[in-house]
């Protein structure tokens, strides 16, 4: 997912009205695909929300932990500092 991908899911996901951008070719183009994948289903009136399974993958996302820094030897096992 690109990161317009994923602030229209949370759009979808905290708001009940029209996405502001919805006429943006890139917010057209993340709505077709994530009704085909079954994470946003349309309310009526250009209004999408939530399925079950968007708000799994919302909650995925929001579990990711933050990266970290790391080194990689030579022989691929990461170096501690």
């Amino acid at each position: 997912m690109s990161p317009n991908d994923i602030e229209v899911l949370l759009h979808c996901y905290y708001c009940t009205q029209e996405h502001p951008r919805f006429d943006a070719p890139a917010v057209k183009g993340a709505i077709t695909m994530m009704v085909n994948e079954g994470l946003i289903y349309n309310e009526g009136k250009n209004i999408y929300t939530t399925t079950k399974k968007g708000e799994a993958h919302i909650k995925q996302l929001c579990n990711l932990p933050f990266p970290r820094e790391g080194f990689l030897g030579f022989d691929g096992h990461e170096i501690e500092i």
